[in-house]
């Protein structure tokens, strides 16, 4: 189950004791997208601190604390110069990843292929559909996959309703 890319997570989760690897997600009949984004920075249109809040933007934005947020999770930077620093950062911090083909993050964000998970307009009530849903086909295992089917149904008519 593809989920996003977080490999501090995965490697404190698996750990060293089960040989695991990532991998490009595969050529399907709707091409090879994933999911992934980088975080997202703004400034609400009406805040009266705008010239404050640019500067804040700026400073996530920035080298230094693109590399910290490296640091403390592991996650992708924003900025395509600190990008070359990553996979030696992770690798340093977490030995694990240096043998589970971490290398592929920065390949997947050059390709183009991970997208931001598409959101609806009530988000908050089809995730309350779909988890439970992915949890009794991947997790609890009673389920099969062709009840997505319903689900999505269910998700239609709950944001057109």
């Amino acid at each position: 189950m593809e989920e996003g890319f977080y490999p501090f997570s995965l490697a404190d989760d698996i750990g060293d004791g089960f040989r695991w690897a990532l991998q490009v997600i595969p050529l399907g009949p709707g091409g090879r997208v994933t999911q992934g984004s980088a975080d997202g920075f703004s400034i609400w249109s009406g805040s009266e601190n705008q010239e404050v809040a640019w500067e804040v933007v700026k400073f996530m934005a920035s080298p230094v604390y693109q590399r910290a947020l490296i640091e403390a999770t592991g996650y992708l930077p924003v900025r395509r110069s600190v990008m070359t620093e990553w996979e030696t950062v992770v690798t340093d911090l977490r030995p694990v990843l240096a043998n589970v083909n971490i290398g592929i993050g920065p390949v997947l964000v050059e390709s183009g292929n991970p997208r931001e998970r598409p959101l609806f307009e009530r988000d908050f009530e089809a995730v309350e559909i779909i988890v439970p849903a992915l949890e009794r086909i991947f997790i609890v295992g009673d389920t099969p996959v062709t009840s997505l089917e319903e689900v999505a149904q269910e998700v239609t008519a709950a944001m057109t309703s």
